[in-house]
């Protein structure tokens, strides 16, 4: 996704620099938004501790974050919505050969744009499905706060009121009666595999929030990736949306695939599998001859993609980002490492 929005690397440098995850920054950072963000806090000055500890991980991290909108995207959102079946690959490239022209893309700050019942819903509803999974009581908080609780994966725009409900409803019936996390996500993960198909989807260079991507089920990697860990967070199943710039052996496309993650390391899950086990191959990452060879063949046919460095997206800050200076860098290089939000 590099390139869409415009470079916003000196802003989000000022704000680590300057915030140090500190709650007050965040309320001058909102503005007139600020009293959403407060009153979000006071809502759980007496909740249970870990609604409250939300609240707090909410507002603490939120400065930064931030999303595109346009008149272009908001009609290309609307006729995906309207389809009474997935569209084809076709009609979104004339779609969106229609509106790409008048495509002029306003950045909106979460702080600035979110309010208080549409957080509290959120918070309610992650720590609700949490505390009603089996695996809940093995996985510290932690990591609930970065890879359950996040009301969105990535640079898309924030859901409806109610998403998490939507998505508990539709899939919830994948991990009825399963009691370990690593068969749960294995199980959801093989089903949205299949679901959701990767097609070229005209052109449209953005994320579609989880709602609408739902109803759309068919996108680049990056965007069944993101469904994929909505869908997670909405079961109550930490997930992550890890990503490679580039192949190190072949190529300069990245990839990116959906991780299980616990306080005892990562997970994922190969293609034909459902349980979910660490250093497991990352998916599209190995091709395999399907001919059968002659046992003395001259030449190794396997080949394994490489992978250089892997980055996790994240809700909260990583401050050692602020410690990043190389002014001979080229822009890319430094608005990667001047992003707080990927470790």
């Amino acid at each position: 996704m590099k390139g869409i929005f415009p470079s916003l690397s000196i802003v989000i440098a000022l704000v680590l620099e300057v915030s140090c995850r500190n709650p007050d920054y965040t309320f001058d950072y909102a503005g007139e938004n600020a009293i959403e963000l407060q009153n979000l806090l006071k809502n759980y000055d007496d909740s249970v501790d870990l609604k409250r500890k939300s609240a707090e991980f909410i507002v603490i991290n939120i400065a930064g974050l931030y999303y595109g909108v346009s008149s272009a995207v908001d009609a290309y959102r609307d006729l995906v919505v309207a389809s009474k079946e997935p569209p084809t690959s076709s009609l979104m490239q004339q779609w969106w050969d229609s509106l790409r022209t008048d495509n002029h893309i306003e950045i909106k700050y979460d702080a600035e744009a979110l309010s208080c019942r549409y957080l509290s819903d959120d918070i309610d509803g992650a720590v609700r499905v949490w505390l009603q999974t089996p695996w809940h009581q093995d996985i510290s908080d932690d990591i609930f706060l970065d890879y359950v609780l996040p009301y969105r994966v990535k640079d898309e725009p924030p859901s409806c009121i109610g998403w998490r409900d939507s998505l508990y409803n539709r899939y919830h019936q994948i991990v009825e009666g399963v009691t370990d996390v690593k068969t749960a996500f294995g199980k959801v993960h093989r089903f949205l595999m299949d679901e959701f198909k990767i097609h070229d989807i005209g052109g449209f260079p953005y994320l579609l929030n989880a709602m609408d991507a739902g109803k759309m089920l068919q996108g680049r990697c990056i965007n069944r990736c993101c469904y994929m860990v909505a869908v997670m967070r909405s079961l109550g199943i930490p997930a992550s949306l890890d990503v490679i710039d580039s192949w190190a052996n072949i190529s300069t496309s990245g990839h990116s695939w959906v991780a299980l993650v616990t306080d005892g390391g990562t997970y994922t899950v190969e293609r034909d599998n459902i349980i979910a086990r660490q250093y497991a191959p990352i998916d599209a990452s190995i091709f395999s001859i399907k001919d059968t060879l002659e046992a003395d063949f001259p030449l190794d046919v396997s080949f394994k993609k490489r992978v250089s460095t892997v980055w996790r997206n994240t809700y909260s800050w990583n401050t050692a980002m602020k410690d990043y200076d190389d002014p001979d860098a080229d822009d890319d290089t430094k608005e990667k490492f001047r992003n707080p939000f990927i470790r």
